[in-house]
């Protein structure tokens, strides 16, 4: 059964975790859990349609570059100058505004991208409290910015405009960042303070240069930051070499990428979605459980939003009308945000030196108090 061989991968990532605390011991061992349960024979394709893949080497590159530009601003000082202004500016809450910021750039890991800038702004705070707080707000925004690729999915499949579908689902994500500030920042209001020197504030060239070129010039994510690292480089040359052997020795990052990708396409080449609700439809269940459950558990089984949409809204469209696609973006996200398998969460982790699952767990109350609100007025809207 689809359904059972999902439950049961994902049951196995946490329990191999919890004994092995190695996350690409567990990611392996969910793969081969999945592997199993489904009986997959073509395992060589698999492999083939990873390495050959270019959406994997987008991925894999996109990492690299994060860390080589993170790495090249660590290493030249520019970063510690940048979080001292960033706390300047925003006080305490450096880790609540600046991921919400960097997450207007949809790109893979992007939660990797803000943690230096967090960890060194507020080098005294608990580390799981910083891993936590820059994971949530980083994907408070995409529950409804119009650039994600998952909302031009859904846009694309529902042929209802992008903008219409962002606008329909910004009271969700204003439920996601109000709730994620009284959960982990409580009812303190934010402070903001002018910067004391825009010298210090360099580090945001390369980083706004890569939104531009994402946002207004629809630049693939790796290609913007390949050129914006390029650019930063130049200045920063002589702490290239440096860098470049410190990101060579996280190889162990790139092995969890790949074990990562190669869940995700056996989730997606083996038929899951669409065996799920066929299960579904035997049980007699509710079709507004096949709505809820259906892009949840996508969500958690890939960890991609566009995959989870993929998987689940073609199959949901004979179900339902196309008004209710807003109702599985919200509920792949949220699936998305839960899972192990998630880039953000698994990078955001092995930065901060905490556990996936006690990142998770601390998310798991605001994601679903934000998922039923957001049922709530989605009803009322639509």
């Amino acid at each position: 059964m689809n359904t059972l061989s999902v439950l049961l991968s994902l049951f196995t990532v946490v329990v191999v975790q919890r004994v092995f605390k190695k996350l690409s011991i567990s990611l392996l061992s969910g793969v081969i859990v999945m592997v199993l349960s489904l009986k997959v024979r073509n395992i060589p394709e698999i492999l083939s349609w990873t390495i050959s893949s270019d959406s994997f080497w987008s991925l894999i590159a996109t990492v690299f570059l994060i860390y080589l530009l993170s790495g090249m601003m660590e290493n030249s000082g520019d970063y510690n100058r940048f979080s001292e202004e960033m706390r300047t500016i925003f006080s305490n809450n450096v880790d609540s505004f600046v991921p919400a910021l960097i997450g207007l750039m949809p790109m893979p890991g992007g939660a990797l991208f803000t943690a230096p800038i967090v960890k060194n702004s507020l080098p005294k705070e608990n580390s799981l409290k910083l891993a936590i707080k820059n994971y949530w707000f980083r994907h408070t925004i995409e529950f409804f910015w119009p650039i994600y690729p998952a909302v031009v999915l859904v846009s694309e499949l529902s042929r209802i405009h992008p903008g219409r579908v962002s606008l329909t689902l910004f009271p969700v994500f204003v439920a996601a960042f109000l709730l994620g500030w009284l959960f982990f920042n409580g009812r303190q209001l934010p402070r903001l303070s002018k910067p004391r020197s825009f010298f210090n504030l360099l580090p945001l060239i390369p980083v706004l240069g890569t939104g531009v070129l994402i946002l207004l010039f629809k630049v693939p994510g790796w290609f913007a930051l390949l050129l914006s690292t390029s650019g930063y480089a130049v200045f920063r040359r002589r702490y290239l070499l440096k860098t470049l052997k410190q990101v060579f020795n996280k190889w162990d990052v790139f092995l969890v990428l790949f074990l990562v990708y190669i869940y995700k396409v056996i989730v997606e080449h083996s038929g899951v979605g669409e065996g799920i609700a066929a299960e579904f439809v035997r049980w007699n269940l509710s079709p507004w459980i096949l709505l809820i459950f259906l892009p949840l558990v996508s969500g958690i089984s890939t960890g991609i939003t566009q995959a989870a949409v993929g998987i689940s809204l073609p199959v949901l469209m004979e179900v339902f009308s196309s008004t209710y696609a807003v109702y599985t973006y919200m509920f792949a996200v949220g699936g998305v945000i839960l899972s192990p398998v998630h880039l953000c969460v698994v990078l955001s982790a092995k930065f901060f030196e905490v556990e996936v699952f006690d990142i998770l767990k601390k998310v798991f109350l605001p994601l679903v108090l934000t998922l039923s609100l957001g049922v709530l007025v989605l009803g009322v809207i639509l």
